[in-house]
């Protein structure tokens, strides 16, 4: 019985692999279109405005969360599906307690926190977006259930209604002159639409029942997970925190739409496989040899898509800031092409996060990153001082602890091996180096600017990787079978 275990895991695999890349890539594809759309009417201080309001209720999440949704999507103590039912209505109304809380906090403390964050304008904007922790809480549990259950099909639907709705509220308000109101008021409308649409496709609703130990045994494995998400949370956003306190609005919108941007071209080449990912290796914690296959599998999947990309990225950056930006965001280029190359990198060792979640080890991940944070917060207090290129070079850099970090982790709880990850991707890296001196070679024969010439230099180095990976076009089929394949 136990053999036929990871073949039924593989199975739902396959098909939740599939909904998954649906829903992502239809998501990537429209909130692209969306930001080039309000990148040309707005500017980057009403991004900066906003990235602070986006900045507090991320923090608030953590808490009000409580790791609950991780608790639901990895329980095993469930004998079925009334008792899981008991455990998730317990996980909703604590979630929904203490979204409440929170946002009463908030809404009394946001003048101090725009104030300490270097905008005071962001105080309104601070108390409309907190109220999506209040939606969260009414859709976070129905959401756990259905990645545990690898629904990934309904997920799409629900996805696909959340990323339509904010196009449909912000880019109206932002073509009336609304600024950073109209970013502001689309993200709360896609967070409505969100819990909406779950409510109406999801098949469970919370009773009235409440347990008292059920939660403390919840809060028991949450408390780590708490701690995890936090350190997650600061690892994400300090820098953010530096450049509002030091700087401006305007760099802070800079770098936080830069990142967003290459985001989302990471997303969309890793996304169809990181969701499930998690969900099914939760399933095979206690199948040694069937999660490290996965895992395997899974980064040398991810090598395959995130180092060209990252390679991409980092010599096309100001072409993809034209495109996707315009005029007015002048000097993101660098930092797309600087961000694009070390997350890519970190994509395909930010899988170990999953491993650690999926054997139930947040403390582990608070201890990595709380390493991480040592490096990291030093290094960002020092290089802003030096101007604003010099924090985010120094940013980018530094992240490459954190890939030494997961490596060590990976080591230890699975016996993984760097040497057999660099000999396995060799036919990756060979392709790679053709493509860098392929660049070199188009731009010696190119010498015409502007969009289109990059665009035509892009496709000549891109074919060149695919061309070099010829030897290892087994791994060209495995990977696309993952991402569009049926079961």
């Amino acid at each position: 019985m136990k053999d036929k275990k990871p073949v039924n895991i593989m199975s739902q695999v396959a098909v939740a692999s599939k909904w998954s890349a649906i829903t992502q890539v239809m998501i990537k594809i429209i909130t692209p279109l969306v930001s080039v759309i309000l990148a040309r009417i707005l500017t980057p201080g009403d991004y900066g405005v906003v990235a602070i309001a986006t900045m507090i209720v991320s923090f608030t999440e953590v808490f009000t969360d409580a790791g609950f949704k991780k608790f639901v999507i990895q329980y095993e103590g469930a004998n079925n599906k009334q008792e899981l039912s008991k455990i998730a209505t317990v996980a909703f109304w604590s979630n929904l307690v203490l979204a409440l809380f929170s946002y009463v906090i908030i809404f009394l403390s946001a003048p101090y926190l725009a104030v300490s964050l270097g905008n005071a304008q962001a105080t309104n904007v601070i108390r409309l977006l907190s109220l999506g922790i209040i939606v969260h809480a009414f859709s976070g549990i129905q959401t756990a259930l259905l990645q545990r259950e690898l629904k990934f099909k309904t997920i799409f639907k629900v996805r696909f209604v959340a990323t339509i709705v904010p196009a449909f509220a912000s880019i109206p308000l932002a073509v009336l002159g609304w600024g950073y109101w109209a970013l502001a008021i689309g993200t709360l409308a896609g967070y409505i639409a969100n819990a909406i649409t779950l409510w109406v496709l999801s098949q469970w609703r919370p009773s009235w029942h409440y347990n008292f130990q059920q939660f403390k045994s919840m809060f028991s494995f949450s408390a780590w997970s708490i701690a995890e998400s936090f350190t997650i949370w600061l690892t994400t956003w300090v820098s953010a925190m530096i450049i509002g306190n030091a700087l401006s609005s305007v760099e802070l919108g800079m770098y936080q739409t830069s990142q967003s941007i290459v985001n989302m071209l990471t997303d969309l080449l890793s996304s169809p496989l990181t969701p499930v990912m998690f969900a099914s290796l939760s399933r095979l914690q206690t199948d040694l040899d069937a999660f490290s296959n996965l895992f395997y599998k899974s980064q040398k999947m991810l090598s395959f898509v995130l180092l060209p990309a990252g390679l991409g990225i980092f010599l096309f950056g100001n072409t993809i800031q034209k495109i996707a930006l315009g005029d007015k965001w002048v000097g993101t280029g660098d930092i797309i092409s600087i961000w694009g190359i070390t997350s890519c990198i970190m994509g395909v060792f930010n899988i170990a996060g999953n491993v650690i979640r999926a054997k139930g080890k947040p403390q582990i991940s608070v201890l990595l990153q709380v390493i991480h944070l040592s490096f990291l917060i030093p290094t960002c207090l020092i290089s802003v001082k030096y101007g604003f290129m010099t924090l985010v070079i120094s940013r980018s850099i530094i992240r490459f602890q954190h890939v030494i970090s997961f490596i060590i982790a990976l080591k230890i709880m699975i016996g993984y091996s760097l040497k057999n990850y660099i000999l396995s991707i060799k036919w990756v890296l060979f392709a790679c180096s053709l493509m860098i001196f392929m660049y070199y070679i188009v731009n010696a024969l190119i010498i015409q600017e502007g969009v289109f010439y990059d665009l035509v230099k892009m496709s000549i180095c891109a074919v060149t990787y695919f061309l070099a990976l010829f030897a290892e076009r087994g791994l060209l089929v495995r990977t696309a079978k993952v991402v569009i394949s049926k079961s």
